[in-house]
C-alpha cells in the first residue's frame, strides 16, 4: 500500500490539490454518481450509473474522516497549592486525529457503508508499525537509558509504548552518566531523559543552549553544555540582550522570547518538575536569606547569602546544637566547595549539575 500511495498519480494529484482551490472552485452541489436523495427539499436522483470507489479512494476518505494525524503533546500547567505557576508543565501525549475536536485527540471511531457491508474503523488500537515510515523504512529512534537513574527505565517503557502507538519503533542502549555525556556530545542518540537543577536566575540555563555550546571538540566530546545540538542564531542574538538589560520587566520580556523560541523547537520536552525541599532551623539560627526574596531557597541559590549572614540565636542554648566555630567551619567548607564547583563548571558541565 505504501508503494501505491507514493507512485499513484491520482493520489499525488489529490494530495497536492489546494484547499483554497477546493473552496473557491466548487460552487455547486455535488452528488456521487448513481446516488439518490429520496426526500426533502433537496430530493434528487442521479441519472448516471453508480461508479464505486476503489480501495485506495476509500482509504483516502477514511483518512480524511478520522485518520491519525501524528503525535499531539499537550502541556497541563503545573501549579503549587496556591494556584501559582511552578515553572513547569505536565506533558500529556495524545494520538492526534484529523477530525475537529479539542486538542485534536478525541478517539471517535468511524462507520462507513459500501456494497460489501458496514465497516467500523478502529484506530485506538491500530498497529503503529503500518503508520510511520520514511523512504519505505520504519522510523526507529535510538533511545539512550541512564543506568544511574531509577526512573530512566520506567520512563523508557512509557515513552517507547507511546511512540509505538503512532508507528515509531525504538532501540535501547544503556550508559552510565559518564558514558552518556560523551554519547550525547557525539550526537549518537535520538532521545534520552535527563534532569536539570537550574539556578534561580535564568541566565546560566539560557547560556547552555547557544550555538557555541555545542560539542565540536573531537578530542573531548564531554566538553559542552548544549546536548540538544540546536543552533538558533536568533536565540543567540537575544542572549546578550537579556544579559545586559537592567530593567527587570524589559529583561523578562526578552527571556520569554528566548523561551518561546526554545519551546517551539521541541528540543526539550518537559515531562515533570519537582520542587527542591529545604529544611532549616529558625529557632537556633538567624540570618537566613531567601533568594529571590520571599519565594526563593535559602541555600544553593545564585550567591547563597545565607552563608555570610547565618548566626546562632543566643537564647537557643546549646541543646546539642552546633557551636559558632562549627558554623563558621561549615560555612568556610561550603564556600570552598562552591569555589571548586565554579572552577570545575567553568571547564565543563558536571553530572551533578545536570541532576
Amino acid at each position: 500500500m505504501g508503494e501505491r500511495l507514493r507512485d499513484n498519480p491520482a493520489v499525488r494529484s489529490a494530495w497536492n490539490y489546494s484547499l483554497f482551490d477546493a473552496i473557491l472552485n466548487r460552487r455547486s452541489r455535488r452528488m456521487a454518481l448513481g446516488a439518490e436523495i429520496p426526500g426533502g427539499p433537496h430530493k434528487y436522483r442521479s441519472e448516471k450509473p453508480p461508479f464505486p470507489l476503489d480501495e485506495l479512494e476509500q482509504a483516502l476518505l477514511v483518512q480524511a474522516g478520522t485518520g491519525v494525524s501524528g503525535l499531539n503533546l499537550s502541556d497541563l500547567p503545573f501549579c503549587d497549592d496556591q494556584g501559582r505557576s511552578a515553572s513547569g508543565n505536565t506533558m500529556m501525549q495524545f494520538t492526534g486525529r484529523t477530525w475537529a475536536s479539542p486538542c485534536g485527540s478525541h478517539g471517535t471511531e468511524l462507520f462507513y457503508w459500501d456494497d460489501s457491508g458496514t465497516w467500523l474503523v478502529r484506530l485506538k488500537d491500530v498497529c503503529g508499525e503500518h503508520i510511520r515510515e520514511y523512504e519505505g523504512e520504519n522510523i526507529v529512534l535510538r533511545y539512550a537509558i541512564r543506568t544511574e537513574s531509577p526512573y530512566s527505565k520506567p520512563y523508557a517503557e512509557f515513552i517507547a509504548g507511546w511512540l509505538k502507538e503512532i508507528g515509531i519503533d525504538t532501540t535501547f542502549s544503556s550508559y552510565d552518566d559518564g558514558q552518556l555525556l560523551e554519547v550525547a556530545g557525539k550526537g549518537d542518540f535520538d532521545l534520552y531523559v535527563w534532569g536539570w537543577t537550574p539556578f534561580v536566575d535564568p541566565d546560566p540555563m539560557l547560556s547552555y543552549f547557544k550555538c557555541d555550546q555545542i560539542s565540536v571538540d573531537a578530542s573531548d566530546f564531554s566538553n559542552y553544555y548544549n546536548d540538544t545540538g540546536l543552533c538558533d542564531p536568533e536565540y543567540d542574538k537575544l542572549y546578550p540582550q537579556q544579559n545586559t538589560e537592567l530593567d527587570a520587566d524589559a529583561r523578562q520580556a526578552i527571556v520569554h522570547d528566548m523561551l518561546k523560541r526554545f519551546y517551539a523547537s521541541a528540543s526539550y520536552i518537559v515531562t515533570a518538575t519537582s520542587a527542591d525541599l529545604q529544611a532549616y532551623r529558625t529557632d537556633r539560627f538567624e540570618g537566613w536569606v531567601r533568594q529571590p526574596a520571599e519565594i526563593g531557597p535559602v541555600l544553593f541559590s545564585n550567591s547563597s547569602p545565607s552563608y555570610w549572614n547565618l548566626t546562632p540565636i543566643a537564647s537557643a542554648g546549646d541543646g546539642g546544637g552546633l557551636s559558632t566555630g562549627g558554623i563558621v567551619a561549615i560555612v568556610v567548607a561550603g564556600l570552598v566547595g562552591l569555589a571548586l564547583v565554579v572552577l570545575f563548571v567553568a571547564r565543563r558541565r558536571t553530572v551533578e549539575e545536570r541532576e
